[in-house]
Order: structure tokens, then sequence, then C-alpha cells
């Protein structure tokens, strides 16, 4: 598959959210992760770009051309149809209007949005002892992270070629570098694989937790370790996997400490580090838990938290940045509000 073929697919993926954002995202989500996977590589890529050919001009121009490529992206990735079912699927294409197009782009988006997605969301029963809102909150903080971890991946994927999406790379992780950025891009489709195809089981660790029963698998306290809300700064922590197996080894898991329930924001703020999102602060958990980052220091033994202490690092110490945690936080906020 040629470079100009990845390109044609990354525009086909942008249009989806500009010309269905009402429906569009969860069919985005289903294509960006069979394009991790399923589709990633060999003859099942190859396949993407037969499917995306549609040969010369349209009635309609270029609005039509995106909507008939969403089409059969759609029916090649999520609708499952053979190569020679595509061939079908062009020569009705051909013959529907751009109205027509759109309403079967939209009956795939809805059969999509009926089946529930292969990444789950678990509460902890500590979340009983927390306000009534804290598990609507945690699973929000989540559902829009994994949005976000889509749109990282396929911009990072696209940084290369395209100006914008190389300024947010280099921005958080320094000069373009052929090793960095690899492992910068690995590190992000390891995080949505994971937040997309694993169970996520997430636990309060706010206030009214003291005393209570500990939840955690394999935690050496009877009750629940209280450090998480004693510090008014700790947002959350991963839990390592364990090591007598069993069904929590095929969860990721992460305690939400009492700072994720009372200074999460909406959005970050651009400098007050005390105020970030809580999908930021799910993906620098995230980062932890999947791709072995850590809470690196600079030179000054600062921990490296916060706008200020990253983009110099990503300056400075570009390596360095590739394994903190709070650079992958920061770069998803690049994607918060975006319709890449």
């Amino acid at each position: 598959m040629s470079k100009d073929d990845d390109v044609r697919i990354n525009e086909t993926m942008k249009q989806i959210m500009v010309l269905f954002p009402a429906e569009g995202r969860g069919l985005k989500d289903a294509i960006q992760n069979a394009l991790m996977t399923q589709f990633a590589a060999g003859p099942a890529r190859a396949s993407l770009s037969k499917a995306l050919s549609i040969g010369g001009l349209h009635i309609g121009g270029a609005q039509r051309r995106h909507v008939e490529r969403i089409y059969l992206l759609a029916e090649r990735v999520v609708g499952k149809k053979t190569d020679v079912q595509m061939a079908t699927c062009k020569q009705i294409a051909d013959s529907l209007t751009e109205a027509q197009l759109r309403g079967l782009v939209v009956g795939l988006a809805q059969a999509v949005a009926a089946t529930p997605p292969a990444g789950t969301v678990q509460i902890a029963e500590s979340f009983n002892y927390g306000p009534a809102d804290a598990a609507r909150r945690a699973e929000a903080a989540v559902t829009k992270a994994k949005r976000i971890l889509g749109d990282m991946y396929q911009g990072i994927n696209a940084a290369k070629a395209d100006a914008k999406e190389r300024a947010r790379f280099e921005k958080w992780f320094g000069p373009m570098e052929a090793t960095r950025y690899d492992a910068v891009r690995r590190n992000v489709e390891m995080m949505f694989r994971d937040v997309t195809t694993r169970p996520l089981k997430l636990y309060y660790r706010g206030a009214g937790v003291s005393n209570k029963l500990d939840d955690q698998p394999g935690s050496s306290y009877h009750n629940i370790h209280v450090k998480l809300r004693e510090d008014p700064n700790n947002y959350g922590c991963f839990i390592p996997g364990w090591p007598n197996g069993g069904a929590e080894r095929d969860r990721t898991h992460i305690l939400l400490g009492g700072a994720f329930f009372t200074s999460c924001q909406d959005v970050s703020h651009p400098t007050d580090v005390t105020k970030m999102s809580g999908a930021g602060v799910i993906v620098h958990e995230l980062s932890h838990a999947v791709c072995a980052t850590n809470d690196e220091k600079n030179a000054s033994g600062q921990v490296l938290y916060g706008p200020r202490k990253c983009l110099a690092v990503a300056v400075e110490a570009p390596a360095k940045a590739v394994t903190n945690a709070d650079s992958y936080r920061l770069f998803s906020d690049e994607y918060d509000s975006a319709s890449v």
C-alpha cells in the first residue's frame, strides 16, 4: 500500500466528523480500531486501496466523493464486505445521489451504535462510598479519553506529512526524529487498543472511603489505603499486573484519587497544573499502566508535571519526554475538542 493510499485513508477518516458530526463518532472509532487491528497490514490493508478507488470525477464534486469514500470504507471495514461484494457496493454508490449515500452511512453508523464497544468500563464497589455522580463522572472521562486517543492515533499517523500534526508532536516530544516518533506512536496505539479492547476497572479513592473494606484485588490492606484521598494534588494511580494471574490480569486497573473528583475540569487549564481534565487523567494513568511511562524528573529534580516543565523537557531532553506520563496527558489536550 502506497503512502498516497494512507493519505487517502486519513483524509477519509477526517471527513467523517466533518460531514457526519452527529452520527459519525462511533463509526469513526469503530473504523479506527479496525485499521489498527485486522486492517493494520498485509492483504487486508491493501484491499482498502481498491475499496477507496472511485475513478474519475463524479457529479457533485469533492464533497460527494468524500461521502462515497466514507460509505465504501465503512462497508469494507465495519460492514465486513468482501472484495467481490465491494464491487457491487461501488456500482450501487455510483447510481446514488449524495443524500442517498448519506443515508447509507447513517445506517451503518446506527448499526455500530447498537453494538456495545469491546472496551467496557467496570465500576468497583468503592464508588458506593462516593458522591452519587462519581461513577458517572469517571465513566464520562473514560468515554472522552477513548475519543481523544482515537484522534491522537490518527493525528500522529499523519504527523510526518501534515504540518499541523507535526507541530503538535514536536511541541511535547521534540523535533521529529524517527526513533522517538515511532516510540510515541507505538505508545498512543497501545493506549487506544487497551481502552477499546480490554475492560478498564476504576476504583473510587475520594472522600468517604476511610475505614471501608479495600476492594483492590491483591491489596495488603484490610481497609482502603487513603493516601490518594489525603493528598489533594493526587488525581489517581494505576495498579500493576497481578502476580497470581486470573481474571484481574485481563483488565486495566486505575484508582481515582480525591483530586479527580474535586479539581478536574471539562478541559485542562492551559497553565494551572492542578486543574486538568478528567480524560487527561485517564490518559496519564493509562500511559503508566500500558506503556510503562514514568513521572520523570528534570535536571533540577522536579517531577515533570504540567505544561511549563513538559514544554521545557521537549526542548532540553526530548528522549525523556517520550517516557514521561504527563507529556502524553498534555499531548492529549491538543485533541480535547478536536474533530480531526
